[in-house]
C-alpha cells in the first residue's frame, strides 16, 4: 500500500512539472506599441551641379523672357516717349507685339579659388530680322548689334575682387541690377538712361567690409563692345551702407565724356544720385533721384529723373505699383518745349507714368527665378500732352 501511495505521489509530481512549461508557453506576449514614423527629411535645394571643363568648375546659366506687349499708342515704349516724338494729329490705333525680350546665357568659372571668369551673350538684341549692310565706293560701314554682354576676367585678392574686361558699370541700384529680379517687366525711364549700362575697363569690388559694399570703376566711356578713340577715361563707383538687415542706403556717381569729332572736344556725361531700400516683413519701398549733365555739341543738356516703389509679398504673390518721372533738360520750361525750333528735340523729353504689376514665383526644381509677371502702365507726355496706356505679359526662367 505504501509502495502504491508514493507511485501515485511521483505520477501526480512528473505531471505537474509538464504542465508548467506549458502554461508559461502559451502565455500570450505582453502587447507593444509599434514606433512612430521617423518624419520625412527635407528635400535640400537643389544646387546649379558644376560643369565639367579641364580645370577648374564652371556653371551655366540663362536668363529667358518671353514677352506679351501692347499700347493705345506706338510712340511710347515702358512709359518713354521717343526725344523726337511729336503729335501727328492722325489716328493711332496703338499696337500689341509678341516678343523675345531677354535671352542672357551665360558661363561662369573659377580656377584654384583666385581666378574668375565671365562670359555672357545675348541674342534678342537682334530684332526684326537680318541686319542691313551699307557699302560705298569699297569702304563698307558695317552697323551690327553685338550680342556680347559681359566678357571679363576676374582676380581674387584680400576682401576684394578685380575685373578686367565688359560689364555692367556699378550706376544706380535698379541699373546695376539683375534684369532677373526685377519688380517690374522693365526697368524705370531714369534707370535705363543712366544706369543699365555695359562698358569696358577695370572694377575693383568688394562686399567683405561689415555693413557696407562698394564698385570702383574706369572704363572707355565709349558704350558696349566700343574702344576709347580719346586719352580721356570715365571713373563710375557706388557704395552702399546696409546698417540693418533688409534696410540699405547709397549713391552713385560718374565722372567723364566722350569725345565728338564734329564738336572738336570733350563732351561731358557726369551722374550722381542716391539711392534706398527697405525690405521687412513681407513689404518693400525703394526709391531712387538722379541728375546729371550731358554735353551737347552747342548747349548742356541737365537730365534727372527719379522712381518710387511699393511692393507686399504674400506666399508666392507680389502686388507692386510704381510712380516715375524724366525729364531730358530740366532749364528748359514745357512751355519752351513746345515752341520752335525746341519741340521734338532730346532737349524736351518730360515724362511721368504710373504703375501697377502682379507677379507670381513659380517654384519648379532646379529653377530659381521662375515666375509670371503682368503690368499695366499709365504713360504721359507732358510736352506733347498725350496719354497711353500699356500692358506687359512676361513669363521667365532662369537659373
Amino acid at each position: 500500500m505504501r509502495r502504491f501511495v508514493m507511485l501515485l505521489i511521483l505520477v501526480a509530481g512528473g505531471a505537474a512539472a509538464a504542465q508548467a512549461p506549458a502554461e508559461q508557453q502559451a502565455a500570450p506576449a505582453p502587447q507593444v506599441e509599434p514606433a512612430a514614423p521617423a518624419p520625412k527629411p527635407e528635400k535640400p535645394k537643389a544646387e546649379k551641379p558644376p560643369v565639367t571643363q579641364s580645370w577648374g568648375n564652371g556653371t551655366i546659366g540663362l536668363l529667358l523672357q518671353g514677352w506679351f506687349t501692347a499700347s493705345t499708342d506706338t510712340r511710347f515704349s515702358a512709359a518713354a516717349t521717343s526725344p523726337t516724338f511729336k503729335a501727328s494729329g492722325a489716328n493711332n490705333a496703338g499696337t500689341s507685339t509678341f516678343r523675345l525680350r531677354r535671352a542672357e546665357m551665360s558661363y561662369d568659372g573659377a580656377v584654384a579659388k583666385i581666378v574668375k571668369y565671365r562670359a555672357m551673350i545675348d541674342p534678342t538684341i537682334i530684332q526684326n530680322g537680318p541686319i542691313a549692310v551699307l557699302g560705298d565706293q569699297g569702304h563698307e560701314t558695317v552697323t551690327v548689334k553685338d550680342i556680347l554682354q559681359d566678357a571679363w576676367v576676374g582676380f581674387l585678392v584680400p576682401w576684394h575682387e578685380v575685373r578686367l574686361g565688359q560689364f555692367k558699370i556699378p550706376l544706380t541700384m535698379e541699373g546695376f541690377g539683375s534684369s532677373g529680379k526685377l519688380d517690374f517687366a522693365e526697368r524705370s525711364i531714369m534707370s535705363r538712361t543712366f544706369g543699365d549700362q555695359r562698358d569696358i575697363g577695370l572694377m575693383v569690388l568688394s562686399d567683405k567690409v561689415p555693413y557696407v559694399e562698394y564698385e570702383i570703376a574706369l572704363v572707355n566711356g565709349a558704350g558696349k563692345n566700343l574702344y576709347d578713340n580719346s586719352p580721356h577715361k570715365t571713373g563710375v563707383f557706388r557704395v552702399v551702407a546696409t546698417p540693418y538687415k533688409g534696410i540699405s542706403v547709397g549713391g552713385s556717381a560718374q565722372l567723364g565724356g566722350v569725345y565728338s569729332t564734329s564738336a572738336g572736344r570733350m563732351l561731358h556725361r557726369n551722374r550722381a544720385g542716391v539711392e534706398a531700400s527697405v525690405e521687412m516683413y513681407g513689404a518693400s519701398l525703394k526709391g531712387e533721384y538722379m541728375g546729371g549733365v550731358d554735353g551737347q555739341a552747342n548747349s548742356v543738356n541737365r537730365p534727372s529723373g527719379y522712381y518710387v516703389t511699393g511692393g507686399y509679398r504674400y506666399q508666392n504673390w507680389q502686388g507692386v505699383v510704381r510712380y516715375e518721372r524724366y525729364v531730358s533738360d530740366n532749364p528748359t520750361s514745357t512751355e519752351e518745349c513746345r515752341a520752335a525750333p525746341n519741340a521734338g528735340t532730346n532737349r524736351c523729353q518730360k515724362n511721368h507714368g504710373i504703375a501697377v504689376g502682379v507677379n507670381y514665383d513659380l517654384e519648379v526644381p532646379h529653377l530659381n527665378g521662375a515666375k509670371l509677371q503682368l503690368d499695366y502702365l499709365n504713360d504721359k507726355d507732358e510736352v506733347q500732352d498725350t496719354t497711353a496706356h500699356e500692358v506687359f505679359l512676361v513669363a521667365q526662367v532662369k537659373f
